[in-house]
């Protein structure tokens, strides 16, 4: 029998004890979102694209500006290697679990870490 390996860090004394026993714990290790930024990125994209869509058909034709310019930001992103939406979504808290100054792209966390 194995355990999933929690990912809150309240259940980690779990885990531990779990692996101190020598039970088999399944799962994704410590401190690791349960999705990459990339596909945070594209989930979050893709479905405001979706709702412009939908609000041109629906409401007004003016809608598929803003598509447009989502599909201008993801190009930006691609050329130049810089993309703003990744960037606030590695500073929200479900992103910086375990996180260190090296990995992580929000300079509070590069900040708190060099307190330690």
């Amino acid at each position: 029998m194995s355990w999933r390996k929690p990912r809150r860090n309240g259940q980690r004394a779990i885990s531990s004890a779990l692996e101190a026993d020598g039970l088999p714990v399944v799962g994704a290790s410590q401190g690791a979102p349960c999705l990459t930024i990339f596909r945070q990125v594209q989930i979050t994209v893709g479905t405001l694209v979706l709702l412009s869509v939908l609000c041109e058909f629906l409401l007004h034709p003016a809608a598929f500006a803003f598509a447009g310019l989502l599909g201008a930001a993801l190009a930006f992103s691609g050329i130049s290697g810089w993309c703003g939406l990744a960037i606030l979504l590695s500073c929200m808290h479900w992103n910086r679990i375990g996180c260190t100054a090296v990995k992580c792209l929000c300079c509070r966390c590069s900040a708190r870490s060099a307190r330690r």
